[in-house]
């Protein structure tokens, strides 16, 4: 899979409308995805594919919501900017939401992963938002 393929892809693994997705739902699915679909033209050795964990109450475009948001980066040898697949839960921000402090977290290899899992299950983003169902569901690619 190249980059480029890379939002089709994830999209027909999903099997289901992006915006019913769960939070959970979509980190699983994005972090099984970065596990099994290598992506092609990357140099591994220099974080041509990684996963960056983000999350906080940010009001980019309307009114604040709490967002918890997974990233696929490619970084291809030629190429000045990466590729990025994002998945990005809103959702309405209650107190204990407000409360984090907005962060982030780079998983920079598939051997990594088992670490970065358990960083993201154990987050108290994902606990603050893990029962709560998303207000929107955003699927982006970006890229050169």
């Amino acid at each position: 899979m190249t980059p480029v393929e890379s939002s089709s892809e994830l999209r027909r693994r999903i099997a289901i409308p992006i915006d019913r997705l769960t939070t959970r739902q979509g980190i699983n699915a994005l972090l099984a995805f970065y596990a099994d679909q290598p992506a092609d033209g990357v140099n591994m050795d220099e974080d041509g594919d990684m996963l960056l964990f983000q999350w906080g109450v940010y009001n980019f475009s309307g009114p604040p919501t709490f967002q918890i948001n997974l990233t696929r980066q490619f970084i291809l040898p030629d190429e000045d900017e990466p590729y990025q697949l994002s998945l990005t839960f809103h959702h309405a921000p209650s107190d204990q939401m407000k409360a984090l402090k907005e962060g982030n977290r780079w998983c920079h290899s598939t051997a990594d992963l088992p670490e970065f899992t358990t960083f993201i299950d154990r987050s108290a983003a994902v606990a603050a938002a893990i029962d709560s169902k998303p207000s929107k569901v955003d699927l982006t690619f970006t890229g050169c």
